[in-house]
């Protein structure tokens, strides 16, 4: 895996935002994979999940709920696109890619695959 670089410290109010962007995302991908309109809502226990399989817990610190890494998931999305890391376009493509039968697993699987991405972008 690429050298990981998450230059910086959660913020309350970039992962706020950040959770919109994330379910936007993954609302768009959803849509794309089913070919029908869909809005769903990420639970931060699969953001948390993903956050862990992606290989970036300790990024995240000790001693932290399933909504605190969440929101740590929610600000790495943010921050990456926010940064031009990586492009609305590229999240969904990536999402999509790896949604399978929507099930939680294949949910935490991409989302995992796009923390990854966005970490070892410089």
């Amino acid at each position: 895996m690429a050298e990981v670089n998450l230059n910086f410290d959660i913020n309350v109010n970039l992962s706020s935002i950040g959770d919109s962007l994330a379910n936007f995302i993954y609302s768009l991908a959803l849509s794309n994979t089913l070919s029908k309109p869909v809005g769903k809502k990420l639970s931060n226990r699969v953001l948390a999940r993903a956050l862990k399989e992606a290989g970036l817990r300790d990024r995240a610190g000790t001693r932290h709920s399933y909504h605190t890494l969440g929101n740590f998931a929610e600000h790495m999305i943010f921050y990456g696109w926010a940064r031009d890391k990586i492009t609305i376009e590229e999240c969904v493509e990536i999402l999509e890619a790896r949604l399978g039968d929507g099930s939680e697993e294949t949910e935490v699987n991409a989302f995992a695959e796009l923390l990854r991405e966005i970490a070892c972008r410089k």
